[in-house]
């Protein structure tokens, strides 16, 4: 072999060793399937990057120790059948040693009452809870906002039910809580929420993106009967950069007390911390208490193409859409209200339906809303008094005509732009009947 041809082949011996090296590694890297047995032993001892796979038939009970991993490298703990859920008890306590990378998917997660399901401590990131059913915790998830280095924690497509003090407390920088279902969390009055959440003031400015999308919540906070005594989605603390989106919250008929807000993101008494840079949007918000969308103590609000509609036999004091207010330590203003449709009946409050505290700065613009106050609803656009599938009819046999009620868009003529409006709110309306029955 002359030596132009040991160069040649010796870079093609290099990359062929490295390839048999690469797929040793990668094959070395085996998922662990158990049914039942010491959970909590195979989870510890997991090699970061392989998953750990629960079988369907029996309840993996993790106990209530801590859980310390650190870089679990795209780890997941699932159902070993996809589509299926691997019953599971137990908590994830995530303190003291960071964990990073890590997922839990399609599992059904039921508690005794007490304790944290997830909690996201300790420097923790980039975590998923997701496709899972969590049930009967005191908290379904708590991410720990004051902990340095805790960040990008998504819980996306969950049933979170029947937890006794909250569904999802805390927050985070790229904190998403998307596509998820609540229903019937809290117990403590005014305290307690379906998500509930805030960043820590680490007093740079910095922003603290933070998204809740998508989501579909029902009964904050019911007492023993049943009456909503809680606002569904609440922001405390730090805020810069939160969107709150496409959210459907509802309470059914005869349920709703002044205290059920929808969407409450406020200053609490005493704190100062700087809330900037708010987005609520394309949100529907069904049979609210006494007001629908609570602002306090935020600049840079943009509020838009939400949808509050009322028709309640509960609750019969005034009701306000949106109402924005400063705060003594962290002030207020430069709010957009644009595009929204108010469709209440029974009482409105003597101050309008959006208000504002007199010492707001910057400016306050106030544009394009749609006021509907009758006990027909504005959908309702065949007048039987329901909002259903003969609006749809209705809607469908006016395509092309000007003039009627079915132009919800009032642009002068019924389109499909008109349709898509009308089944928005039907969605909205019978959620539960054609997703969970």
């Amino acid at each position: 072999m002359n030596k132009s041809q040991s160069i040649i082949k010796y870079p093609i011996f290099i990359l062929i060793l490295l390839a048999s090296v690469l797929c040793f590694t990668r094959d070395s890297v085996a998922d662990v399937t158990i049914c039942g047995e010491d959970p909590r032993t195979a989870l510890n001892n997991l090699t970061p990057g392989e998953d750990l796979l629960l079988c369907p038939e029996v309840t993996h009970d993790f106990g209530d120790g801590q859980t310390r991993l650190g870089d679990m490298q795209g780890s997941v703990i699932r159902s070993s059948v996809p589509g299926t859920l691997a019953p599971a008890s137990g908590t994830f306590i995530f303190i003291n040693v960071p964990t990073h990378n890590l997922t839990f998917s399609e599992l059904h997660l039921v508690g005794k009452g007490t304790g944290h399901a997830f909690r996201f401590d300790a420097g923790s990131s980039n975590m998923t809870v997701q496709d899972s059913i969590i049930e009967n915790y005191s908290l379904a998830s708590y991410v720990k906002s004051n902990s340095p280095g805790v960040e990008n924690i998504k819980l996306h497509r969950n049933i979170v039910r029947y937890n006794i003090s909250q569904g999802f407390l805390g927050g985070s920088p790229g904190y998403e809580v998307l596509d998820n279902v609540f229903i019937d969390n809290g117990s403590n009055g005014i305290y307690d929420h379906d998500i509930y959440f805030g960043c820590k003031d680490n007093f740079n400015g910095e922003p603290c993106p933070q998204l809740i999308k998508g989501n579909y919540l029902t009964g904050s906070s019911r007492d023993s009967n049943g009456d909503c005594y809680a606002s569904q989605i609440v922001a405390h603390g730090y805020v810069n950069g939160t969107v709150i989106e496409d959210n459907i919250i509802s309470e059914p008929d005869g349920y709703v007390t002044g205290f059920c807000y929808g969407i409450d993101v406020s200053q609490l008494s005493k704190n100062d911390y700087p809330m900037t840079d708010l987005t609520i949007r394309n949100n529907i918000i069904i049979n609210q208490g006494r007001v629908g969308i609570n602002v306090i103590g935020a600049t840079g609000i943009l509020i838009e193409n939400n949808t509050l509609w009322s028709r309640d036999s509960r609750y019969d004091g005034g009701k306000v859409a949106v109402y924005i207010r400063s705060d003594s330590d962290t002030g207020g203003g430069d709010v957009t209200i644009r595009n929204n449709l108010i469709d209440y009946n029974g009482r409105i409050s003597s101050g309008g339906v959006f208000q504002f505290s007199s010492d707001l700065t910057g400016p306050i613009i106030v544009t394009n809303n749609t006021q509907y106050y009758n006990d027909r609803s504005f959908f309702d656009v065949d007048a039987d008094g329901t909002v259903g599938y003969g609006d749809i009819a209705t809607v469908l046999g006016n395509l092309g005509s000007a003039g009627t009620a079915s132009d919800l868009n009032q642009d002068g003529v019924v389109g499909v732009d008109d349709l898509a409006i009308l089944l928005r709110m039907f969605v909205a309306l019978n959620w539960e009947e054609l997703y969970l029955d």
